[in-house]
């Protein structure tokens, strides 16, 4: 039987779809234990990792942190964010370029010709996203203009400041817009 570690935080869409996938293997499967710590929003719980004597681990490696609690262990790791440019792991992940790209097109078939995006400025597929986008749009746009906060700023003791933030720079922009938002995880916001 393999020990395999799941190190994938829940309060997101994302993660839950990540385990659920590993969880449809699991009832194909019986050859798996599965070591599996939970914390809060945007963390990867990481307690009992130390202690756990295992085979190989899926991870969403979100931070310098995560990547040496996963190297330290000395097992086959695979990440499933891809957010540590050092980590040389195997990576599964979206396609952030092609979802940029989407989006693009999307609201350039919308008629649009002014652009806005909304992202994260510390998360890597955030700024693959953008990039994706702002390049997609290039050639029509007359007017892109982008807003990204950090993780730091995305903690509940600044949801006011945030929702100002926010409405502050979509009232500054032209209309009509078209906006790409990095993440569901912003809708809240």
């Amino acid at each position: 039987m393999k020990r395999v570690a799941i190190l994938v935080e829940t309060a997101l869409a994302s993660g839950r779809s990540i385990l659920a996938g590993i969880s449809q293997y699991l009832h194909e499967h019986d050859d798996w234990s599965v070591f599996h710590p939970t914390g809060h929003i945007g963390s990867t719980e990481l307690s009992g990792l130390e202690q756990w004597d295992g085979d190989g681990i899926i991870a969403r490696i979100s931070n310098e942190h995560v990547l040496h609690a996963v190297q330290q262990k000395g097992v086959p790791v695979v990440d499933v964010l891809g957010n540590e440019p050092d980590s040389h792991y195997p990576l599964v992940k979206s396609d952030d370029r092609a979802i940029g790209q989407l989006v693009g097109k999307h609201l350039m078939g919308a008629g649009h010709r002014a652009f806005g995006f909304f992202g994260l400025d510390d998360e890597r597929y955030s700024l693959e996203r953008e990039a994706s986008f702002k390049e997609s749009v290039a050639e029509r746009a007359n007017f892109f203009q982008s807003l990204k906060i950090n993780q730091g700023e995305r903690d509940s003791g600044q949801w006011v400041e945030n929702v100002e933030k926010v409405t502050t720079w979509i009232e500054s922009l032209p209309k009509p817009i078209g906006i790409m938002v990095a993440s569901d995880q912003f809708g809240p916001i």
